[in-house]
């Protein structure tokens, strides 16, 4: 019952943020989308349902490349000191998106 009502207001939640035209909201949707994943996880886990479980594992992909594109920075907005950083992030980031 509680895994049902986070998936709905926060699925809601994340659809809607994604569709806004203030650029500021539509950057919280990967957030809140991807807080709503666990709820997916255990329910199709629960009820058994393989089909929903993998198209849950597609979703969290998808969202997760969202975080990336709003949350990670990208080369240009980056000073000379955080080069080195960011080459770290992104080595990471490109291991678990292959």
């Amino acid at each position: 019952m509680i895994s049902d009502f986070a998936i709905a207001v926060l699925g809601f939640s994340a659809i809607m943020l994604s569709q806004s035209k203030s650029k500021t909201a539509k950057k919280y949707a990967p957030v809140v989308g991807l807080i709503s994943q666990p709820f997916w996880f255990y329910v199709t886990w629960q009820l058994a349902m393989p089909g929903m479980f993998i198209l849950t594992i597609c979703y969290t992909y998808a969202w997760c490349v969202g975080f990336h594109n709003e949350w990670m920075p990208q080369p240009g907005m980056l000073n000379h000191n955080l080069k080195s950083e960011y080459r770290k992030v992104r080595s990471w980031w490109r291991f678990w998106t292959r």
